[in-house]
């Protein structure tokens, strides 16, 4: 199972249904408030190692640490998620909308296929955003790129 499926299917739902109703700021906020806030809670339930986390102790120190985590999680990806839906809509804009009436219309007509394009921009960035900004050192997920190498790797890198 890919780390944490819960709370990014979850989210992702949630960023979905609030975008496509016109609410894509509110959308990338609250999808990356749940995807992180579902991650959490099920990570001191035994799911957790099905999610790709190991199990937490149900103790104070460890929910301040975790509502702390959903907080930065929601600030930092609730804005990537606004930055590039914003970005991704001014590079490849859809100026009119017909609302489709069968199931190929809804996946490829051209509205459908300029959003599906707006996605797929969006992703990119919000990959390339997420591999530079997030530090996530308490995953043990290697990031995607090094910007600096670690001490004594310098002769390694080059």
């Amino acid at each position: 199972m890919p780390d944490q499926i819960y709370g990014a299917t979850l989210g992702g739902a949630v960023a979905g249904a609030l975008t496509g109703a016109g609410f894509a700021v509110a959308g990338a906020f609250a999808g990356a408030f749940i995807g992180s806030a579902v991650n959490e809670v099920i990570s001191y339930t035994p799911l957790s190692s099905y999610n790709g986390t190991t199990r937490k102790q149900n103790t104070r120190n460890n929910r301040i640490k975790s509502y702390i985590k959903v907080g930065i999680d929601t600030v930092v990806n609730g804005l990537i998620g606004a930055a590039t839906g914003c970005i991704a809509g001014e590079a490849i804009s859809c100026s009119y909308y017909v609302k489709p009436v069968t199931l190929s219309e809804s996946l490829f007509s051209p509205p459908a296929l300029t959003q599906h394009a707006q996605t797929v921009t969006g992703e990119i960035i919000g990959l390339i955003f997420d591999s530079i900004c997030i530090d996530d050192s308490d995953n043990s997920q290697e990031p995607v790129w090094d910007l600096y190498p670690a001490e004594g790797t310098e002769d390694a890198a080059a």
